[in-house]
């Protein structure tokens, strides 16, 4: 059946009609229509969230029939939300926007390796925001609606509010297919009405301070199990979910090197063990004698993987009995890779080694680029 695309002159109203051909196509066991837009050439798809049978055809013929009437009259609506279906079973059309991100943030975890403290730390503040804010359903999402929720994020940092709005952003986009949504994403570009406010880098642990803090873990009665931990961190420029997850089996069986999966980069890289780290790791592993390869190489001190909360509040602790100024554990990463460039690191093998590529190097550590190459480890 043909389409038509009615294009109107401005100076007569005579209708210009250019054939338009919809069809309809199984996808993912669901009926869509595809059609190509002649005014732009950009590819249009519309899901409709029934199966293929004979009900399903006659429901997607419907919506064919009328998307091809409206354009042949001029009532074709770009956006598509006046030709998606009210609810589609699970996939309803008029789900709210804390759904949405509750959905996408539940895909995330499961298929993205989202980890619980961004969870925690991102996911959850946002969903709090959406549910007194903006708890209405997606699609009626507009600019209006949008402009009153930027006054709202003005009232956090803006670095916060940015990561927010292109948190929303990427659940639209995961969205659109799936729940109806217009094919234009309404965030689009806001993120850049928050303009970062350049703030005082946090600095790097001195030589000095990275001796007090090993010493302190060292001579505690109570998170002494964790010195190895912390020694692996201040060493091996790692992430921390990077160690959390690490097992046995990512380290090669002469402990010459140590493989790393990076749920930020979705990329692994395999790094080096200079021999301090490499010996500390046979020692701990005869020590703890692991019946599997599968085991994780650092744990609490129930044997449980580590959790970020509880580590961040006994690191603080640490820190305080040796008089070192407090900074998150997250600048162990910056303190190796300081260190390292500044005992002769070849830049590009640290920004391997850290999982950074080398613009980022030169943006953050260009005061420290020596000239040789070995990542600095802590006794």
């Amino acid at each position: 059946m043909k389409g038509w695309l009615g294009v109107f002159r401005h100076d007569s109203f005579t209708p210009i009609f250019t054939p338009m051909k919809i069809t309809i196509e199984k996808h993912q066991h669901k009926l869509r229509l595809r059609w190509t837009c002649p005014e732009t050439g950009r590819r249009k798809n519309l899901s409709l969230g029934v199966e293929d049978s004979t009900t399903g055809r006659a429901f997607a013929s419907t919506i064919k029939d009328r998307i091809e009437n409206d354009t042949k009259h001029g009532y074709y609506d770009s956006t598509l939300v006046k030709y998606r279906p009210k609810t589609i079973g699970k996939n309803a059309s008029e789900i709210t926007t804390v759904e949405l991100l509750d959905r996408f943030t539940k895909y995330q975890q499961k298929h993205g390796g989202l980890s619980k403290a961004s969870i925690d730390t991102r996911y959850k503040y946002l969903l709090t925001m959406l549910e007194k804010h903006l708890n209405i359903p997606a699609a009626d999402i507009d600019r209006k609606t949008i402009d009153g929720f930027v006054l709202v994020c003005r009232k956090i940092k803006p670095d916060t509010a940015k990561q927010r709005i292109w948190l929303l952003k990427a659940a639209w986009d995961w969205g659109r297919d799936k729940f109806q949504l217009p094919d234009l994403n309404p965030w689009e570009g806001i993120a850049e009405r928050f303009k970062s406010i350049p703030v005082q880098p946090v600095p790097a642990f001195s030589q000095d301070e990275v001796k007090k803090i090993l010493d302190g873990f060292r001579a505690s009665p109570y998170y002494a199990n964790y010195l190895d931990y912390v020694r692996f961190r201040l060493s091996m420029a790692t992430r921390p979910q990077e160690v959390r997850d690490l097992k046995w089996k990512h380290i090669s069986a002469d402990f010459g090197s140590i493989w790393f999966s990076s749920n930020k980069t979705k990329k692994g890289r395999t790094v080096p063990l200079d021999h301090s780290i490499a010996s500390m790791l046979s020692t701990r592993q005869e020590r703890l004698k692991p019946v599997s390869d599968d085991e994780l190489v650092f744990t609490s001190r129930e044997g449980l993987p580590i959790d970020n909360g509880n580590f961040r509040r006994l690191w603080g602790k640490v820190l305080a009995d040796v008089g070192v100024a407090y900074r998150k554990p997250y600048t162990t990463r910056k303190t190796s890779i300081r260190h390292s460039l500044l005992s002769g690191a070849n830049y590009i093998e640290v920004a391997a080694a850290a999982g950074h590529d080398a613009h980022t190097m030169h943006k953050y550590y260009g005061d420290s680029i020596q000239q040789d190459s070995v990542l600095k480890s802590f006794e």
